[in-house]
């Protein structure tokens, strides 16, 4: 699951953000779907708000945060 995050974390870092927020949903359907039992996958969707909000897609960000 770290590893998951990481792709969304350096797609972020290099400004390709959409990229990012589909790295970060593939990881949150993942864990949603059990893929990451002792994992804390909900992070994913934290960072997927912060760069929805960043995109200026703040009901995407609202629907992540949630």
């Amino acid at each position: 699951m770290i590893v998951a995050l990481e792709e969304g974390d350096l797609l972020r870092a290099a400004h390709r953000d959409q990229e990012a927020v589909a790295a970060y949903r593939k990881v949150w359907d993942a864990g949603h779907a059990g893929h990451f039992p002792f994992g804390s996958y909900e992070l994913s969707a934290v960072n997927m708000g912060d760069t929805q909000r960043a995109l200026k897609d703040e009901a995407g960000a609202l629907a992540s945060y949630s």
